[in-house]
């Protein structure tokens, strides 16, 4: 099923992709020996939309970080204020790792990483034109800055460009739609501060669930297996004093063998 996803995204692209040309920023030097650029598909499809990305090089031991970057981490920030025809971008993060250095717990992405961008095209004339801020690490961590400006063309499109952007988004997480759930209770207890998630669906590579709450940053450890064996738990790591539960779910990020998902569930407190 996983090869069947990357099929059909390479797929998706692949039949709008014909008189290809080039559409890429120059690469820009943001730490040492890693660059940024970004990419292009140039292809404007029926609902207005189009396909960016950002484009990380970095040797094998540098990374940057997750959308919930972990304890350490450093949040990817985008202004787009100088921007022109275009709505805000929808970030499209890929599946990442999860680390631990030092005791703390972060999700990452090593190496080469591209960060796929869906933009809702507005206007005959659009023009991109955005400031990152985003934490490269390798010895040390350091947020870097970076601009990026290009003029958005559809005249000819980008295969190239469209190909990278469509294997990253097979690694991708997808709102959960297989079949009945594969999380059964979710409880957080709030003297320990720890989550207690029941775990129905065996062929779930449980040492890779991702819990994140909201829209917060908020941290939760890798998963430990309690007393009851299909029962995990993600002890809170956090990065605030408070947490308000009230109408909040919590949203699971996983591996299957279908490839990565994500579902949104309610919390029992206790």
């Amino acid at each position: 099923m996983q090869t069947m996803r990357i099929i059909f995204y390479i797929f998706a692209y692949a039949t709008l992709l014909l008189n290809a040309s080039a559409a890429e920023t120059e690469w820009t030097e943001i730490a040492p020996d890693t660059r940024a650029r970004m990419i292009f598909s140039d292809v404007l499809g029926p609902d207005n939309t189009t396909m960016v990305a950002l484009e990380l090089d970095m040797p094998a031991n540098t990374k940057t970080y997750w959308r919930v970057p972990g304890e350490t981490g450093i949040p990817l920030m985008i202004d787009t204020a100088a921007s022109s025809g275009l709505q805000e971008p929808e970030i499209i993060w890929p599946f990442p790792e999860s680390a631990i250095s030092y005791g703390f717990v972060d999700r990452v992405f090593h190496g080469s990483f591209i960060l796929p961008m869906q933009i809702l095209v507005t206007g005959q004339e659009a023009r991109l034109d955005y400031d990152f801020v985003l934490g490269v690490c390798s010895d040390i961590c350091v947020p870097v800055t970076v601009n990026f400006a290009h003029n958005l063309s559809f005249e000819k499109r980008d295969s190239g460009a469209a190909l990278q952007i469509a294997q990253t988004m097979a690694n991708t997480p997808i709102s959960w739609g297989q079949g009945a759930a594969p999380f059964g209770d979710i409880m957080f207890d709030q003297t320990t501060q720890q989550l207690h998630v029941t775990v129905k669906n065996t062929d779930i590579e449980t040492v890779d669930i991702i819990v994140t709450f909201g829209e917060s940053y908020e941290v939760f450890s890798m998963p430990q297996k309690s007393q009851s064996e299909d029962t995990l738990i993600f002890t809170r790591l956090g990065r605030s004093n408070n947490m308000d539960w009230l109408d909040q779910n919590v949203t699971l990020t996983f591996m299957s063998p279908d490839g990565p998902y994500e579902l949104s569930l309610p919390v029992e407190i206790r």
